[in-house]
C-alpha cells in the first residue's frame, strides 16, 4: 500500500488517501481487540466470582481458578505468588477446589500441577462465545487505485 501511495519516492501530489484508511482501520481494529479482551477478562472473573460464592471457596482462589479457566496449568508455586500465600495454604486452597470439581490434578508430588475441570473451562468458552467480532468503522469500500 505504501509502496502504490508513493511510488518509491516522495510524490506528495499522490494521493494517499489509501494509505491513512490503511492505518485508521488497522488502529481501531486493534483498539476494539483490546478492549474485547479486557472485557473477556471482566466477565470471567465475575463468573468465577459468584461460583467462589456458591462453593464458599476463598476469594484468593479466583487466581488459580482464572488461570485454569483459560486451560493453562495451574501450579502451585505460582498460584503461592499470585495469592501471597504460603505453601500449606495454598496446598489447602487446591484440595478444595479439586474437592469443589474445579480443578483436577495432573501428575504425582514436586511435579504436580492442576487443571481446570470441563465446567470450569466452560464458563470461559460461554464468555468468548458471545464476544462481538471486530468490525471495520470506515465501511467496507475497496480502496482507490492511487495515480
Amino acid at each position: 500500500m505504501l509502496a502504490d501511495v508513493g511510488a518509491g519516492s516522495w510524490q506528495p501530489e499522490r494521493d494517499a488517501t489509501n494509505w491513512v484508511r490503511l492505518n485508521l482501520v488497522a488502529h481501531h481494529m486493534q483498539a476494539q481487540t483490546v478492549l474485547r479482551r479486557v472485557d473477556d477478562v471482566s466477565k470471567t472473573w465475575l463468573e468465577l466470582e459468584g461460583i467462589v460464592k456458591q462453593h464458599r471457596l476463598p476469594e484468593r482462589a479466583l487466581f488459580a481458578l482464572y488461570t485454569a479457566s483459560l486451560g493453562l496449568k495451574v501450579r502451585r508455586t505460582v498460584y503461592e505468588k499470585d495469592a501471597e500465600i504460603e505453601v500449606g495454604t495454598a496446598n489447602r486452597d487446591l484440595r478444595l477446589l479439586v474437592s469443589a470439581g474445579l480443578l483436577a490434578p495432573q501428575g504425582e508430588t514436586k511435579g504436580r500441577y492442576y487443571v481446570g475441570t470441563p465446567e470450569l473451562r466452560d464458563i470461559r468458552k460461554g464468555v468468548v462465545g458471545e464476544r462481538p467480532q471486530p468490525r471495520n468503522p470506515y465501511g467496507t469500500s475497496r480502496p482507490r487505485r492511487t495515480v
